[in-house]
């Protein structure tokens, strides 16, 4: 079964950011409705074939549970900014 953990509500909290137009950094509402068109009009295969593309450089995708995908999210967004180790902390070890 499929399920939105929730992200629904963050995401009309999203929207709602959106329509006052507050888009995230390089982004614009036409680049948004870009990504959006080609989202909706992709075919399965053509969603199919990124999906093992993003695989075979590096990806990966796995299921994780509702209540711990708001702390995936925070820690991905770690990933994007410099010195994103709160100072007392180590990174894990490889």
């Amino acid at each position: 079964m499929v399920t939105n953990c929730g992200l629904s509500a963050a995401a009309n909290a999203e929207g709602d950011k959106m329509n006052k137009n507050k888009y995230p950094k390089g982004w614009n509402q036409q680049r948004v409705q870009e990504a959006i068109d080609y989202v909706e009009t992709r075919t399965e295969e053509e969603a199919i074939a990124e999906d093992e593309a993003a695989f075979e450089q590096g990806y990966t995708a796995m299921q994780v549970p509702c209540e711990l995908v708001p702390i995936v999210r925070q820690l991905i967004a770690l990933t994007d900014q410099k010195d994103a180790v709160p100072t007392g902390r180590s990174t894990p070890s490889s």
